[in-house]
C-alpha cells in the first residue's frame, strides 16, 4: 500500500476528522488546515504530496488559494497536485477549478474509497509527469502513445502501423489531447484549438467529432475519457480504468458519501 502525505484544507471539524481517519486507514498521512492561512503556512514549511482543497473556507475561497499556488515562484508549490473536495456541484464550478489547474474535483457527499482512488490516480499522473514518462515528441517530432503514432507535420495518424483516415477536426482534437496526456481539456479549450477561420465549432460539434474519433481508434477508443459536463482527457493505455461508485448514506461511519462521476463515459 502506497501512502502519501496529504494536506486537507477543510473548515468543518467533524468532516475533517472523519476524512483524516478514513485516509489514514489506507496508509496516508494527513494534516488538517482549517483555513487558507494555515494552509499557506503548512505548504511553505512542510512537504506534501497532494492538497485536498475545500472551496468555501472562512478566510478565503479555495479558488483564490489555488490561484496563489499556481502563481507562486516556488516551483514545488506551483506544481503541487490539487483535488477540490467541495459541496459545489455545478459544471461552472467544476470547469473553473479545472481550468485554473486543479487535477480533479470531488463533490460532497462522497464515498471514501472513491476519494482514495482519485488520489491514487492523480498521484500516478503526477509521478509520470515529474519522471518524464508523459509523452514528449521523439526526434522525428512524432507523438507516440503505445501503438498510436501521430505525425503533426504530415497530418497522419497510425495505429499499429495502419494509417487512420481522420478528418481535420478529428486529427486536431487527437493531437491536442495527446499533447496534454493525463490533463483535462474543457470543451471550450478544445474548441479554441480546432476552430478555424471558416469553421464554426460548438461544444456539441466537439462531442460528435470525439464520437467519430473513438470509432476510428477501435480498441484504443477507451484512452479518450469523458469528464462529464467538462470535457475530455487522453490517458495512457496502461492506466485507463473506470471506477463505479454508489452513493452511501453520509450518516454511516464507513461512508463520507459519494463522488460526482466526472470521469466515466
Amino acid at each position: 500500500m502506497i501512502g502519501y502525505k496529504l494536506l486537507l484544507v477543510e473548515d468543518e471539524a467533524s468532516l475533517a476528522h472523519l476524512v483524516s481517519i478514513q485516509l489514514k486507514t489506507y496508509g496516508h498521512k494527513v494534516k488538517v488546515a482549517t483555513n487558507t492561512t494555515e494552509a499557506r503556512d503548512s505548504i511553505c514549511n512542510e512537504e506534501f504530496d497532494l492538497i485536498l482543497l475545500d472551496w468555501m473556507l472562512p478566510d478565503e475561497n479555495g479558488v483564490d488559494f489555488l490561484r496563489w499556488m499556481k502563481s507562486s515562484s516556488d516551483l514545488d508549490i506551483k506544481t503541487k497536485p490539487v483535488i477540490f473536495v467541495t459541496a459545489l456541484t455545478t459544471p461552472v464550478h467544476i470547469i473553473q477549478a479545472l481550468e485554473l489547474g486543479a487535477d480533479d474535483y470531488v463533490t460532497k457527499p462522497f464515498e471514501e474509497s472513491v476519494l482514495v482512488a482519485r488520489i491514487n490516480a492523480v498521484m500516478r499522473r503526477s509521478q509520470k509527469k515529474n519522471s518524464g514518462a508523459f509523452y514528449k515528441p521523439d526526434k522525428s517530432g512524432f507523438l507516440n502513445v503505445g501503438d498510436l503514432k501521430l505525425d503533426p507535420k504530415a497530418f497522419e495518424v497510425y495505429l499499429k502501423d495502419e494509417r487512420l483516415n481522420l478528418t481535420r477536426s478529428e486529427f486536431l482534437l487527437l493531437k491536442h489531447l495527446m499533447s496534454e496526456l493525463g490533463c483535462v481539456l474543457t470543451r471550450e479549450t478544445l474548441i479554441s484549438k480546432v476552430q478555424g477561420t471558416e469553421i464554426n465549432v460548438t461544444g456539441r460539434t466537439v462531442d460528435t467529432h470525439i464520437f467519430g474519433l473513438r470509432k476510428k481508434l477501435k480498441e484504443y477508443s477507451h484512452v479518450i475519457e469523458t469528464i462529464r459536463g467538462v470535457g475530455y482527457r487522453f490517458n495512457s493505455p496502461v492506466s485507463t480504468s473506470s471506477t463505479n461508485s454508489a452513493t452511501l448514506n453520509p450518516t454511516t461511519e464507513s461512508s463520507i458519501g459519494s463522488a460526482t462521476d466526472t470521469s466515466v463515459d
